[in-house]
């Protein structure tokens, strides 16, 4: 990975999670965040939950590392992209 402003797909994931979660327990929720595991992954595409026992409302987030080039880019496969599309 070249040098400049690009971290490890994992750092990135849990700073911006930690943001979220804390956005939304300012906002009064009581957001709990979870780690989705490679082989629950495969079923469930995304890399942190994020639920709220008070509404029972959950989203997802997928986060890909940023590679660089010549431009910056996230490569996506087939299969990832076929799995994010047809998950309802």
């Amino acid at each position: 990975m070249a040098s400049g402003p690009y971290v490890p797909e994992e750092q990135t994931a849990d700073w911006t999670s930690q943001g979220l979660r804390d956005f939304f327990r300012d906002a009064g929720f009581r957001v709990a965040t979870y780690k989705v595991s490679q082989h629950l992954e495969r079923d469930l595409p995304a890399d942190r939950l994020f639920f709220d026992p008070g509404t029972w409302k959950v989203f997802g987030f997928q986060y890909k590392t940023l590679y660089h080039n010549g431009e910056d880019r996230w490569p996506l496969d087939e299969d990832q992209h076929r799995n994010l599309t047809a998950f309802p």
